[in-house]
């Protein structure tokens, strides 16, 4: 099988280097520092790759090593199948490429490689295709905030599409149609404002005055995640969770069902809540084990 070739140049002396392991996302990592060569070869020997040899985990975002190049350029030790092992690389245009290789010493290889700046990195292999390969490799702090991305995209649906609904029938009160006088067109159009994005707006203000000055840093492979202020969040450990309701009105023609806040219950019976004007619902759920969650029918949602 074709191995990977390099190019020599000039070392440097620091790499940044970093370790994912099971369940960890895209972004995520631990063991984040600045290594010498023998320090990130040291590294990868100790990693416990045998620990770690299943069918799932042989893909881009698993248990591996990454090693990171100022320059832009990435290289990630991964699990392959046959105890052998996945050279990742991608450069700074985010052009990926893939090597299986037998043992360690090639990848020792190829990290000496990076170290000394080569430029290419050859390999016959296709590899795989990914929309956004670099989302793979690039530390991703899952800090979130409100945004005004995130505002927008709260309000998207369906506060924003049923106000796109709602003044087309407040045109028609401008028509000559006999079915519609204007007075008519604007009360109809004025009181499916009220009844459809009323309880949207109270929720959206709710939820921003409660969250706008707070951060929440969470990941779902790490044990422990920060939330509070933004100027000192607290932390907590996942492991002292007892319970998490996801907290809204589930019914799916309900106008305001997509509001959510999500209670995380300690077991020493501390409790907090999050909006999901900060994270979103779908995104959420991802970072905690299924058992922990139970979806919970609340009318109106605030926190």
């Amino acid at each position: 099988m074709p191995q990977p070739e390099f190019l020599e140049a000039v070392a440097v002396e620091k790499l940044v280097s970093k370790v994912q392991l099971q369940n960890y996302e895209p972004g995520e990592f631990t063991r984040i520092g600045g290594r010498t060569l023998n320090e990130t070869i040291e590294l990868v020997a100790n990693f416990p790759w045998q620990e770690y040899r299943q069918p799932a985990f042989v893909k881009l975002t698993g248990p591996s090593v990454t090693i990171e190049h100022p320059s832009g350029k990435f290289l990630k030790v991964g699990l392959y199948y046959n105890n052998s092992f996945c050279l990742y690389y991608c450069d700074e245009n985010e052009k990926l490429q893939v090597s299986v290789v037998p043992d360690l010493k090639d990848c020792f290889a190829a990290i000496t490689a990076i170290y000394n700046n080569a430029d290419t990195f050859v390999s016959h292999q296709k590899a795989p295709f990914y929309e956004d390969p670099k989302k793979h490799f690039v530390t991703n702090s899952f800090e979130y905030t409100v945004t005004k991305a995130r505002i927008l995209n709260f309000l998207l649906y369906p506060t924003i599409f049923d106000t796109f609904i709602i003044l087309l029938i407040f045109t028609l009160g401008f028509t000559d149609w006999e079915v519609f006088t204007n007075i008519l067109g604007i009360a109809i159009a004025g009181g499916l404002f009220a009844i459809i994005n009323g309880p949207n707006v109270y929720l959206f203000l709710d939820y921003y005055y409660y969250s706008q000055d707070l951060c929440l840093q969470l990941a779902k492979g790490h044990a422990n995640f920060y939330f509070g202020p933004k100027a000192k969040p607290r932390e907590y450990l996942k492991e002292d969770i007892q319970l998490i309701l996801i907290l809204s009105h589930h019914g799916s023609r309900n106008p305001w069902g997509s509001n959510t806040v999500f209670e995380i219950i300690f077991k020493n019976g501390e409790v907090i809540r999050i909006p999901n004007l900060l994270i979103k619902t779908t995104v959420f759920v991802e970072k905690f084990l299924a058992q922990q969650i139970e979806w919970k029918h609340k009318f109106f949602a605030t926190v």
